[in-house]
């Protein structure tokens, strides 16, 4: 899964727990926690020991990671009353679920089922940045997260804006939940018929299947979470919009 379908994932996660427990704070943890696997076990492998690793899931993409991160997670709350901890534990086990880490058990379950099974792709950097940019599938992710970001922070942001700026605000979200839900509808029929998939190169029945459950999870969601938040005597004005959208 690539990059901004992790960061989409955290942002709307860190979304729903900053809403929960009322701490915006959350937010920006569980966007920098949803790439944190890939951030530490790309650079070991790729970059301090390419010759052992290579660009492989390791050990941030096992469960053992979990794990530390839990332990740590539980001192910091019995020593300091912290919590956010917790959202990096539970945002890194997004991460590998959303990756489908179950279909690699030696990593997921290591150290139990013996030590990692690297591979290693000199030009595996270049392959992937260009992989990630050519990837509509990556745009849509990009384009909604900004628009999670914009809903949360967008009135706390102090300097002036033009008016014509502030009139796209509203199209562009419900823009936004139209990509989202085309990209995931689409994403599950790929995966479940089996047939290809335009808005991403990974044309593989796990990979449609997660990128259609991560769209469509995201934008139902995002409309609850519009829902929830909005003044009682907007609601039935927002729902005849979407339903006129869709």
């Amino acid at each position: 899964m690539f990059i901004f379908a992790h960061i989409f994932a955290g942002s709307v996660f860190g979304l729903v727990l900053g809403k929960f427990l009322r701490d915006t704070r959350i937010i920006p943890i569980c966007i920098v926690s949803s790439v944190l696997s890939d951030l530490i076990d790309k650079s070991l492998g790729y970059i301090l020991f390419p010759d052992v690793l290579g660009p492989s899931r390791t050990y941030f993409h096992a469960l053992l990671a979990v794990m530390v991160i839990t332990a740590l997670a539980l001192l910091a709350w019995r020593l300091w009353s912290s919590i956010l901890i917790f959202m990096v534990a539970m945002t890194v086990l997004l991460h590998q679920l959303i990756d489908g880490m179950w279909h690699e058990p030696v990593t997921w379950l290591y150290p139990l089922l013996g030590p990692f099974q690297p591979y290693r792709d000199s030009n595996y950097f270049y392959t992937y940045f260009w992989l990630e940019i050519s990837s509509p599938s990556e745009w849509v992710f990009l384009f909604a997260t900004l628009g999670v970001l914009s809903l949360v922070y967008v009135d706390h942001v102090t300097l002036q804006v033009p008016p014509w700026i502030s009139r796209l605000r509203k199209p562009a979200w419900y823009a936004m939940l139209l990509l989202l839900v085309v990209l995931g509808s689409y994403s599950l029929c790929s995966g479940t018929t089996g047939n290809g998939n335009l808005m991403t190169p990974y044309n593989t029945h796990e990979n449609n299947m997660m990128i259609g459950i991560v769209a469509l999870t995201g934008f139902c969601t995002l409309v609850v979470f519009l829902f929830v938040t909005s003044p009682p005597g907007s609601l039935k004005k927002q729902l005849q919009n979407l339903i006129r959208l869709c």
